[in-house]
């Protein structure tokens, strides 16, 4: 029963976000649940990568506690511009020396990508992302 409702509430809709002339599909977290787990214990990143999403604009820190694999981690306010990035975030070694990552400014959304991607797909601070609002695509059978 607590699995069953465990599953059902850790379950993502996926979103596209524009940046330049590429589109990704990510995956949303828009529960606490949903952004406290994350990327946790995943082996490979899901779709194009996870979208994190609050209610409000604040300084959310990110570290990579049980995360297996390094990601770059873009930092969006609510007006849709990048206001911080960290590329090549590594994962935990140990508990105990778990570096947490904080943006400069305050952000509402939190993006997270494969390592390397922030350069080959050319984000930089200042620039526009467009978020479809959340436009759920519809799953295929």
């Amino acid at each position: 029963m607590i699995t069953r409702f465990v599953a059902n509430a850790l379950r993502h809709e996926t979103s596209v976000i524009k940046i330049g002339k590429r589109k990704l599909r990510v995956l949303l977290a828009d529960s606490a649940l949903k952004r406290a787990i994350g990327l946790m214990h995943r082996k490979t990143l899901p779709k194009d990568g996870m979208l994190l999403s609050f209610k409000n604009d604040a300084c959310t820190n990110i570290w990579m506690q049980n995360m297996l694999f390094p990601i770059d981690i873009v930092w969006i306010d609510s007006r849709n511009r990048v206001v911080d990035l960290v590329k090549g975030a590594e994962p935990c070694k140990s508990i105990f020396t778990c570096k947490e990552y904080a943006p400069a400014k305050p952000a509402r959304y939190v993006l997270e990508i494969a390592a390397g991607s922030a350069d080959g797909i050319g984000i930089r601070k200042g620039m526009c992302i467009e978020i479809n609002r959340f436009r759920t695509e519809r799953k295929r059978a």
